[in-house]
């Protein structure tokens, strides 16, 4: 039985083949996924980050291209940063309570995937767009979540469309709920869902063996909750992506920050959770980070 070659890129490189090209050769390009937003005294949880841009020939995927041949020549291989998760410097809503964008990976130019957006806090403010979408946070006018399939800051085709990348965040809770939970940001083959009484879960990703073994990819980070409260709850996530920040009673602030995305799968960082939380004496230090997105992967496989 035919084995196969691969080669796996953790960082930028270049990928020097034998001499000659080679047909059937599958792919693997996952961008940088979005930071989550980080969350203040408000109550209002914060939201998740959306997955980076995934692209792929392998038959796990139900969305793949056909497979390509590999061209004889050096090809440059970029793997994209995962978006920081926000870190607010104030106890109000600022600049820094945003999540960062995720960055492209590519694998020569024609094959690029787009960063993931990131999460956002305070009313009224759209998730980032991305490979998949940011979501937005809660409050009493929450904004919309972020697009997916969208180019990235980053990308030579900002602000236009990355067919077939990602799905679009989740919308944070607005009133008349008085906890107002933040919403998912988007995976690589489902929304993420909106916030309700607590964060909204992560869009999902996908499993791919194309290195050997099954591994998740394009996860949405989970939204953050609201202030303590019996029925609250964080935002899961899965495929790498991750959790949210919970709200529920007995929350420390350790749990209250949103999770970082797992290396290497492109997931997004989880929101941070409202507070306030007990035993921490100045608003200043009740602020609930966001988790950081994860970086990208270039994956390249052919016959031996």
């Amino acid at each position: 039985m035919a084995g196969k070659t691969i080669h796996t890129f953790v960082t930028s490189g270049v990928l020097t083949p034998s001499g000659s090209t080679i047909a059937n050769t599958d792919y693997l390009i996952v961008a940088g996924g979005g930071g989550g937003a980080a969350a203040n005294v408000s109550a209002d949880g914060s939201a998740g980050g959306g997955a980076g841009g995934l692209l792929t020939t392998h038959p796990d995927s139900p969305v793949r291209s056909a497979q390509i041949t590999l061209p004889a020549s050096p090809t440059t291989v970029v793997v994209g940063a995962g978006g920081g998760g926000a870190v607010q410097s104030t106890p109000s809503p600022a600049p820094s309570a945003n999540g960062i964008p995720g960055s492209i990976s590519y694998f020569g130019t024609p094959l690029i995937a787009s960063g993931g957006g990131g999460g956002v806090l305070g009313a009224s403010e759209n998730g980032n767009d991305g490979g998949s979408g940011g979501g937005s946070s809660g409050g009493g006018s929450a904004g919309n979540g972020g697009a997916g399939s969208k180019w990235s800051p980053d990308a030579p085709g900002y602000p236009g469309n990355a067919p077939n990348q990602g799905y679009a965040g989740g919308k944070g809770n607005v009133a008349p709920i008085n906890n107002y939970g933040a919403g998912g940001g988007g995976g690589f083959l489902g929304v993420g869902e909106g916030g309700g009484d607590g964060g909204g879960n992560g869009g999902v990703g996908v499993n791919i063996s194309i290195s050997g073994t099954s591994t998740g990819y394009g996860g949405g980070g989970g939204g953050g909750a609201a202030v303590p409260r019996p029925t609250t709850h964080h935002g899961t996530a899965t495929h790498g992506g991750g959790a949210g920040g919970t709200g529920n009673p007995g929350s420390t602030f350790a749990s209250a920050i949103g999770q970082h995305a797992t290396a290497g799968t492109g997931g997004g960082g989880g929101g941070g959770a409202g507070g306030p939380f007990p035993g921490l004496p100045t608003a200043d230090v009740q602020i609930a980070y966001g988790g950081n997105g994860a970086p990208g992967i270039v994956i390249i496989a052919y016959p031996t």
